[in-house]
């Protein structure tokens, strides 16, 4: 498996598998707070699909960069197929 760090525009996600996941808005929030004093530790990881970047794992860091209003979010760009 391929993979590259980039910094991806938070507008060009692909929420598409978020619905796989357990929501805990709490969770969210404390992402949030941690990403606040200590900045993103951990990349997103995504994969291209029809021109976006299709969240593999991640998701309560890019909602909390929502909630930042943050532009980009550092991601590892995989090289995999959806299966």
């Amino acid at each position: 498996m391929k993979a590259h760090l980039q910094d991806v525009s938070i507008d060009n996600f692909d929420l598409s598998l978020s619905r796989l996941r357990i929501s805990k808005p709490n969770q969210v929030t404390d992402v949030e707070i941690r990403m606040t004093k200590q900045g993103q530790l951990q990349p997103l990881a995504v994969r291209q699909a029809n021109g976006r970047y299709q969240i593999i794992d991640g998701f309560k860091r890019y909602y909390a960069a929502m909630e930042m209003a943050l532009n980009t979010l550092q991601c590892y760009i995989l090289d995999v197929d959806l299966q």
